[in-house]
């Protein structure tokens, strides 16, 4: 059994050997689980989709918080979504590191050609209908 204490001091408990932060904020309602994009397990930022084996304390993460690190988040997934388009169109690319910054995110990575107006557009249009779907795993 894992007991996760929430922010407002609940409990929930689950009878498995380890629950995931969706798992929890699926537990709590459907939209909070939709709109979940990180989870800080005992204060450490953490994906979704990481397992919890022991009793924790929670807090969930949405692109609505106040908390600076939703915005690390969707930068950080973001980075991925645009990476994950442009191989699919240039699948000869070599990506070396893409994290998030201040200002937004980057992503060095190396092409045959040089990248064009035509290549944004269609690097767009690539990851516009991936947008949406549940952001990849990742580790701070």
């Amino acid at each position: 059994m894992v007991a996760i204490t929430l922010p407002d001091g609940s409990r929930k408990e689950f009878q498995q050997a380890a629950v995931t932060p969706r798992q929890v904020a699926e537990s709590i309602g459907p939209r909070l689980a939709r709109d979940a994009v990180g989870a800080r397990v005992n204060g450490v930022l953490c994906d979704v989709d990481r397992p919890i084996e022991a009793d924790a304390t929670l807090s969930l993460i949405t692109a609505k918080s106040a908390d600076a690190d939703a915005v690390y988040l969707l930068r950080h997934s973001t980075a991925h979504v645009m990476a994950e388009a442009i191989m699919r169109l240039f699948p000869q690319t070599k990506l070396a590191y893409g994290p998030p910054v201040e200002e937004g995110f980057f992503y060095d990575l190396e092409l045959d050609h040089k990248l064009s107006e035509q290549d944004f557009a269609a690097i767009a249009a690539c990851w516009r209908p991936h947008a949406s779907r549940r952001p990849p795993r990742w580790s701070p």
